[in-house]
């Protein structure tokens, strides 16, 4: 049995990333790619963590009711982490160790995470632990004491490196260690050594705007064009902080471990409107890098690839089983937090419905096709759509009934 390393970085669009045809953001994972297993058309089962990595911590999907207020999410990222069998729970059952390593207060001791690994470590408060500020003065010194200890929206992989190589020194084998990366997440700021295209005045002055731009408002954002530039560079130099993490980890690895690296979403620059991660299924927001490394497979697959099978994949690298070809499908499916949106994606063409309206575009240049609601195309799109959340569905009628006592 294979020890296995899956790493997550949050918010990482494909499009960005070297060794997928983006800018030189990831030189070395564009020489890894060569000796790995590349996902070309990696979906994530949903646009911001929570409505994804619940999903690809368990291969089932998040059921979509209830309410929009952080304290409801977090009790149903918890459900669903009780109620699923987990990766690490899989893979405890045949004799891994487990451990994580994540800096995403989505996915703390709060949520139940830690109750699943043998081994948890927590970068930052998490955010049911997280203090209330009311005021603007207590905001700003919490986002100071963030910043000056690296946790938080403010985590960087070299504040707590040490503590990953430690788990990877002391952890009987075979083990598995999940290690989830805050870096790429907003407000994009970089390490000294990674500031490619930003620098340090650009990377704080278009983080502080984009905190009030962007996070503190609803709807589209009025970002002007030196702020969009000044974003995106730091942006894009997280991402080459992210490929020195796994240039670094990797060298620092067993040579028989086994490594998939994903991110859990994408990121939008005003593609379609919209900054950061909102409620939208539009390619930016959940085509993202997916790769396996075992040292035998070198292979691209075009074919579409939920980030759901992830649990498979590393399932399979742990029992020396993976075969690259067998996660793929002619159609992957995303969806909202809530059911709001939901899409259907094949190799060409992606689907997007909300409330009636169906939106299908060209995938290699996001261009709109339109289409008759009666004709073949939307014939198939509703019966793909509706077969694969009928499920999702019947278990929300099951669980409110049971929660309501008539069941």
């Amino acid at each position: 049995m294979s020890n296995v390393l899956l790493v997550t970085a949050d918010s990482i669009r494909a499009d960005y990333c070297g060794f997928l045809n983006g800018p030189d953001t990831t030189p070395f994972l564009s020489d890894f790619a060569n000796r790995s297993v590349v996902y070309q058309n990696a979906i994530a089962p949903g646009p911001r963590t929570p409505s994804s990595v619940p999903i690809s911590m368990t291969g089932e999907r998040f059921r979509t009711a209830g309410n929009n207020s952080n304290q409801d999410r977090l009790e149903r990222i918890a459900d669903h982490i009780a109620r699923f069998n987990t990766l690490p729970e899989m893979l405890s059952r045949d004799g891994y160790t487990t451990a994580a390593v994540t800096a995403n207060p989505w996915t703390t001791g709060v949520t139940g995470f830690d109750a699943v690994f043998d081994e948890f470590i927590e970068i930052g408060t998490g955010h049911g632990d997280a203090p209330e500020h009311t005021s603007t003065a207590g905001k700003l010194a919490n986002f100071i004491k963030q910043w000056r200890q690296k946790t938080d929206w403010f985590a960087q992989w070299p504040a707590f490196y040490d503590q990953i190589i430690e788990l990877v020194d002391k952890l009987p084998e075979p083990w598995f260690i999940w290690v989830f990366l805050l870096d790429t997440h907003s407000p994009y700021v970089v390490p000294r050594e990674d500031r490619t295209e930003s620098n340090i005045m650009t990377m704080y002055y278009s983080a502080i705007r984009y905190n009030l731009e962007v996070m503190r408002r609803t709807g589209s954002p009025d970002i002007p064009p030196h702020l969009d530039t000044y974003l995106q560079e730091s942006y894009r130099d997280t991402i080459r902080s992210v490929d020195r993490f796994l240039e670094s980890i990797v060298g620092d690895l067993p040579t028989d471990t086994s490594l998939v690296f994903h991110s859990d979403h994408g990121e939008a620059f005003d593609d379609n409107g919209t900054y950061g991660h909102q409620e939208e299924l539009y390619t930016e927001n959940v085509h993202v890098p997916l790769l396996a490394y075992n040292g035998i497979y070198q292979e691209n697959i075009a074919e579409p690839t939920s980030i759901q099978s992830v649990p498979e994949m590393v399932c399979d690298l742990a029992s020396e089983t993976f075969s690259p070809k067998q996660y793929s499908r002619e159609y992957v499916y995303s969806s909202t937090e809530f059911g709001d949106q939901r899409s259907v994606r094949t190799k060409s063409h992606a689907a997007i419905a909300q409330n009636d309206e169906v939106q299908v575009l060209n995938r290699e240049d996001n261009t709109e096709i339109e289409i008759a609601v009666n004709n073949d195309a939307w014939e198939l799109f509703q019966s793909q759509i509706e077969g694969e959340f009928r499920a999702d569905e019947e278990r929300e009628r099951i669980v409110l009934a049971a929660k309501n006592g008539n069941f």
